[in-house]
């Protein structure tokens, strides 16, 4: 991807449709989403069955090219982006806030794990970890996506 600026953003490992469904449709609905690629990797269960072809339908209609493949490996390889954030909250975190640092300077991939299935160790470690200090309890995917999306 020669084009600087992209921003990939993948939902790793739902396992709901009605998670896959709004992921894409919040993401085809934001005024910038000309330089957002959203990908989900790992679809297991209903949202593989029929959330993938409802968000595909979803994203089609919006003129949103839309990824789905089967490990973050797959990301890497396809998009190659220069940077890599993981949404996850940990007590090294960085705030959130830091990805205008890179937002529109960088490719980047931001990983929202679903938090339906858990992340290896391997996967937990493929990028810098990123949260928001704002909320003092975990968040689902899609209001971590509408915070990353607010940043943009």
């Amino acid at each position: 991807m020669s084009e600087k600026g992209r921003i990939i953003i993948d939902l790793h490992a739902p396992a709901s449709p009605y998670i896959v469904i709004e992921f894409v449709k919040t993401i085809t609905y934001h005024v910038n989403k000309n330089m957002i690629t959203p990908v989900i990797t790992r679809p297991t269960g209903l949202a593989a069955q029929s959330g993938i072809p409802e968000a595909w339908r979803h994203a089609y209609k919006n003129e949103t090219p839309l990824a789905v493949l089967p490990e973050l490996k797959d990301v890497l390889d396809l998009y190659r982006p220069e940077e890599i954030f993981i949404t996850l909250k940990t007590q090294e975190s960085l705030d959130i806030d830091e990805l205008n640092n890179y937002i529109g300077r960088k490719n980047i991939l931001i990983i929202i794990p679903s938090g339906e299935q858990s992340l290896t160790k391997e996967e937990q470690n493929i990028g810098r970890k990123i949260y928001t200090r704002k909320f003092i309890r975990d968040m689902n995917p899609l209001t971590i996506l509408g915070i990353i999306l607010e940043k943009i």
